[in-house]
């Protein structure tokens, strides 16, 4: 089987279903594993985190949106020379991937029988259906099985850890800058079974913008940086002072 994985996530769970040689293609952003990161690439950012702000980024996202244009190119003649049986995407977030509409044209361009699959996870139970679902289309049903159970028997041993805290710090997750963007979906689950309190955002939901004022009155004491899509150079550079809170760098 041939495989093109056109999100980080799929990359990820395919590799860790042994599946390394059947990956042919993978994103611009797909970092990890290391067996994974010299695959051909098929996909590129319209938008130069290097130069810009998150400000500025996000302007320009919405721009690009509000145009019904994408923030990301594709490259079809590549795909069609990797000639994939399966193609890994999503339809969850506009701004995450190269959108759904997209890759399934350019794949019914070169073959008619290339299977095309959205995964979408809200909860962290969807992401281990959505390993099912990739065990299942490779013929790898039971390590995915096996993978489910031992990312279940870590999350029951934090669990159990962190069940008797007396106290949960305030924690703010923070998935975009400028605007301050409070992620929903699974992170609001992370945080409650690491031990913390998450105000904004909800489970299974989409992320939510809040504020300056939101931020302060919750007086976090813990903020953990997850920016989507950018790098944490390029955070910390411009994180000192934002929102009025006083930052230490270590």
């Amino acid at each position: 089987m041939r495989i093109v994985s056109l999100l980080p996530s799929t990359t990820e769970i395919v590799c860790a279903l042994g599946l390394d040689a059947e990956l042919v293609g993978i994103t611009h952003e797909c970092d990890y594993p290391p067996s994974a990161v010299d695959k051909p690439r098929l996909t590129a950012s319209r938008i130069s985190h290097e130069t810009m702000t998150s400000k500025e980024i996000d302007h320009a996202v919405r721009s690009q949106l509000d145009g019904h244009g994408s923030i990301y190119d594709l490259d079809e003649a590549k795909l069609r020379r990797l000639n994939p049986d399966l193609i890994l995407t999503q339809e969850l977030c506009e701004v995450c991937a190269v959108s759904y509409k997209t890759v399934e044209r350019a794949a019914r361009m070169f073959a008619a029988d290339v299977k095309v699959v959205s995964l979408e996870p809200k909860t962290i139970e969807d992401i281990f259906e959505n390993i099912r679902t990739v065990g299942e289309l490779t013929g790898q049903a039971t390590e995915a099985g096996q993978l489910i159970g031992s990312l279940n028997a870590r999350l029951d041993r934090l669990k159990e850890k962190t069940a008797s805290l007396n106290r949960r710090p305030r924690t703010l997750m923070l998935e975009w800058l400028e605007p301050p963007f409070a992620p929903g979906h699974w992170v609001p689950e992370q945080v409650a079974i690491a031990g913390g309190d998450h105000a904004f955002g909800k489970a299974g939901q989409r992320s939510v913008t809040t504020n300056a004022e939101e931020i302060s009155a919750y007086a976090p004491e813990v903020i953990v940086l997850i920016p989507c899509g950018y790098y944490k150079e390029d955070i910390l550079r411009q994180l000192p002072g934002a929102h009025g809170l006083t930052v230490t760098r270590e």
